[in-house]
Formats: C-alpha cells, sequence, structure tokens
C-alpha cells in the first residue's frame, strides 16, 4: 500500500509539472499573439489611411504675359470615399510665406 500512495504521488507530481509547462508555454503564446494583433492593427490603420489619402489634380493658368496674374485650379479626383466631404481646405505657401 505504501509504494503504490508512493507511485501515486511521484504521478501527480508529473502531472502537475507538466500541467504548469503546458500553462506556461499558453501564456507565452497568448502574449505573441497579442504582439502580433497589435502590429497587424498598425499596418491596416496605415493602409486604410493611406487608402483615403485625397489624390488633387492641380492645373495653373497664365492669365496675362508677365505671369503675375495666374488661375490655380485643384480637382479632388479621389478616392472614392472622401466624396462626401462638405469642405475641402487648402493653403497654399511661396517662399515668401503664406498666399492664402
Amino acid at each position: 500500500m505504501g509504494i503504490a500512495s508512493f507511485v501515486l504521488s511521484v504521478v501527480a507530481v508529473v502531472v502537475a509539472g507538466l500541467s504548469a509547462n503546458y500553462s506556461r508555454r499558453q501564456a507565452a503564446s497568448a502574449g505573441e499573439q497579442a504582439v502580433e494583433a497589435k502590429k497587424v492593427t498598425a499596418i491596416e490603420q496605415r493602409r486604410y489611411h493611406a487608402s483615403l489619402t485625397p489624390k488633387i489634380d492641380l492645373t495653373c493658368d497664365a492669365r496675362d504675359q508677365s505671369g503675375t496674374l495666374a488661375v490655380l485650379t485643384l480637382e479632388l479626383t479621389g478616392p472614392a470615399g472622401l466624396e462626401r466631404l462638405d469642405e475641402v481646405r487648402v493653403r497654399l505657401a511661396s517662399t515668401a510665406g503664406l498666399i492664402a
């Protein structure tokens, strides 16, 4: 009876050690998955931001021969997600400072 108790105790200790090792591995794996999920989230946020960056076509036509008067036309050409914008603000700057 004493030997059976001893064997049972040894088996219980081995099982407890294996269980602790498994739990430690699971926790490490969960931590790695959380880090990877944050990386994927950051990549997706950058991709989404880039996909909504306004695309603007500019044309500038001189209105006089000296080139002091011109008409600058800005056309919002994309992306489709920006079609519903109520307002787009544009700020032009030159080497002399802020124009408008």
